[in-house]
């Protein structure tokens, strides 16, 4: 179970950092000149930022979910 935090907190991680970079670089794209003029650029750069936000949010639930089997696991074995 341990194993599996890991994975999702690592993968979390991972998407974080991915959509801090795709941020910043759509934020770029839209204070310079030509973001004006290149609109389907910034649409398929917002739809994939909305992607990576769908996917963290699917990890951060997958990670409340182990938590709380992980404790409710723990709760049973301190039981015992």
């Amino acid at each position: 179970m341990q194993e599996r935090l890991e994975i999702c907190k690592g993968k979390i991680a991972e998407l974080e950092t991915k959509l801090k970079k795709d941020m910043k670089l759509m934020n770029r794209v839209i204070e310079s000149d030509r973001g004006l003029f290149n609109l389907s650029h910034l649409r398929s750069m917002s739809l994939h930022v909305h992607d990576v936000c769908v996917d963290l949010e699917h990890w951060y639930l997958m990670l409340d979910v182990l938590e709380h089997i992980t404790e409710e696991v723990n709760d049973n074995e301190d039981q015992q």
